[in-house]
């Protein structure tokens, strides 16, 4: 796509999404990271217990 035929109100668009995607993307990652921690976290305990039961 050649930027010099594009209307300044196009340039203005492109400009304004592309830093919106990546900082829609990068939230949905930061969420999605935080959930598969609080899962692990959450998820130890019982896979622990489990052991010690199973080593008993």
């Amino acid at each position: 796509m050649d930027r010099s035929k594009s209307t300044p109100m196009e340039r203005l668009v492109g400009m304004e999404t592309g830093p919106r995607l990546r900082e829609f993307y990068a939230i949905r990652l930061k969420i999605g990271l935080t959930v598969f921690k609080d899962l692990l976290v959450g998820v130890q305990p019982w896979i622990l217990s489990c052991g010690r039961f199973y080593m008993d």
